[in-house]
């Protein structure tokens, strides 16, 4: 290890090592990062779905309850009218 030229090489193989060990840790981290956001996207695109499947369903048990109490209505009419036909 007294020679220079051998100390040189030990030492740049061994920045050229570190520099592979950091780049490799670097391109890691911005994998799993994306990775991430992906993540995160697809759960704010399922939690949206979600709340437009119950928003969906509030509107339709509306309308059915439009058209039952409109029917109920209707045949409430239609008995009224019965009486009073019969009443007569």
């Amino acid at each position: 290890m007294h020679i220079p030229e051998t100390k040189q090489a030990f030492v740049s193989q061994n920045n050229d090592t570190m520099l592979v060990m950091y780049i490799s840790s670097l391109v890691r981290s911005i994998i799993a990062l994306h990775n991430l956001i992906n993540n995160k996207i697809d759960l704010r695109s399922e939690e949206q779905q979600q709340i437009n499947k119950i928003k969906q369903a509030k509107k339709d048990k509306k309308k059915e309850d439009a058209a039952a109490t409109a029917n109920g209505e209707a045949g409430k009419q239609a008995d009224d009218k019965k009486d009073d036909k019969m009443q007569e």
